[in-house]
C-alpha cells in the first residue's frame, strides 16, 4: 500500500506498508514506513506463528525514526507475544535513543526534556502482563555537556507496578522506585532530568516532584507505595494507602511518609486517582 496522508504536525506525509515475505508456515515479514518533513520512519515486523496455540504468535519489531524537528534519531527493538483466545499479553522491549541535537531557540522550545547537551543517550527496558495488571521498567542517561550546561550526567532508575486481586470486591496494588544519579554539578542539573518525589509520582502529601536533591553529586532515589482498593460500584474504588519515599546521597536519610484514603475510577484505559 503506497499513499499519501495529511496532518497538522507533518503537513504531507507519504507512506508505504507491504508484506515483503509470507510463507506457507505462517512467517510473515511487514514494512511500514512514512516520510515527511519533519519525520522518516522506517520499520520492519517479523511475525512467528505458536505452533501450539491457536490465533498466538510472536512478534519481532524494529524501528528507526528521525526526527528532522528535534535533530533526534532514535531505533527501536520491540519483543512481544500475544495470544488471541485470552487476555494475556506480556511484551518485552528494548528502546535506545540518541539526542544530538544544535542548540538554538527554537530548539530548545520544542525539546524541553534533553535541550542542555550536546549528546544524550537512554535506553529503556520493558516488560508488562495484562492479564496480571504487572509492569516493570528499567531506564539509563548518559548525557554529555552541551552549550546551555556544563555538565555531565549518568543516570540509571527502575520502577515496578502490580495490581493483585483478592477478591471480586479487593485488590492491592504495590509499586517502587529505586535509581541512582550521578552528576558532576547537582545545582545545575536540568529539572527534567533529575531524580525526584512527590505528588503522584511516589510519595503522595508533598507537592509533585518537589523531593530533589541539588546538593549531593551523587544521589539516590528510593520509593515504595501499597494501597489496598475496596469496590464502591462497579467502577470506582475506595482505597486506603501507605507512600514512603526519599531522595537523598545515602540509604541512611529517613523515609519520608505519606498516608492517606482516596478513590480511584476505573476506566478502560487506566484508573483516575
Amino acid at each position: 500500500v503506497v499513499g499519501l496522508g495529511y496532518d497538522s504536525v507533518d503537513s504531507i506525509k507519504a507512506i508505504f506498508n507491504a508484506k515483503i515475505i509470507a510463507n506457507k508456515f505462517g512467517h510473515i515479514i511487514n514494512n511500514i514506513s512514512s516520510l515527511s518533513k519533519n519525520n522518516s520512519l522506517f520499520q520492519l515486523q517479523y511475525l512467528i506463528p505458536d505452533k501450539l496455540i491457536k490465533e498466538a504468535r510472536y512478534m519481532i519489531q524494529t524501528s528507526y525514526l528521525i526526527d528532522n524537528a528535534k535533530n533526534d534519531k532514535s531505533f527501536n527493538i520491540a519483543i512481544s507475544y500475544s495470544n488471541k483466545n485470552d487476555t494475556s499479553d506480556v511484551n518485552f522491549g528494548l528502546n535506545a535513543m540518541h539526542n544530538q541535537q544544535k542548540i538554538s531557540g527554537s530548539k530548545v522550545i520544542s525539546n524541553m526534556v534533553y535541550p542542555f547537551f550536546s549528546t544524550a543517550r537512554k535506553y529503556i527496558i520493558k516488560w508488562h502482563n495484562r492479564d496480571i495488571k504487572q509492569n516493570w521498567t528499567f531506564s539509563g542517561l548518559f548525557a554529555k555537556k552541551g552549550i546551555s550546561s556544563n555538565i555531565d550526567l549518568i543516570q540509571a532508575k527502575t520502577s515496578y507496578y502490580s495490581k493483585v486481586p483478592i477478591n471480586e470486591e479487593i485488590r492491592i496494588v504495590f509499586s517502587g522506585q529505586l535509581g541512582v544519579n550521578h552528576t558532576s554539578d547537582p545545582s545545575k542539573q536540568p529539572s527534567p532530568t533529575l531524580l525526584a518525589l512527590g505528588g503522584n509520582n511516589g510519595l503522595r502529601g508533598y507537592a509533585f516532584n518537589s523531593i530533589i536533591n541539588r546538593v549531593d553529586q551523587f544521589q539516590l532515589l528510593r520509593a515504595i507505595s501499597f494501597e489496598l482498593q475496596k469496590k464502591i460500584t462497579e467502577n470506582i474504588y475506595g482505597t486506603l494507602f501507605l507512600d514512603l519515599g526519599q531522595v537523598s546521597k545515602s540509604f541512611d536519610e529517613p523515609w519520608l511518609r505519606g498516608v492517606g484514603v482516596g478513590a480511584v475510577y476505573s476506566t478502560a484505559i487506566g484508573d483516575v486517582n
